[in-house]
């Protein structure tokens, strides 16, 4: 369960590899998730250092850092 698992890592203070559905593909972005709620994840996207959210249900795949 996606949301159960950004909120464990958010609590941890871990980053997770996320890959994300947009209206031009797929994306990838290392994520250190802050705030999960109404199904939406709210994350500081570690590579360009800039805090982002977006809807769980976007969500096509995720890992923690390092598998």
């Amino acid at each position: 369960h996606l949301e159960r698992a950004l909120m464990v890592a958010g609590k941890a203070r871990s980053r997770v590899t996320v890959v994300i559905e947009t209206g031009s593909g797929q994306r990838e972005i290392t994520l250190e998730p802050r705030h999960v709620a109404n199904g939406r994840v709210r994350g500081l996207d570690t590579g360009s250092d800039v805090e982002r959210t977006f809807p769980i249900s976007a969500i096509v795949e995720l890992k923690a850092v390092g598998e």
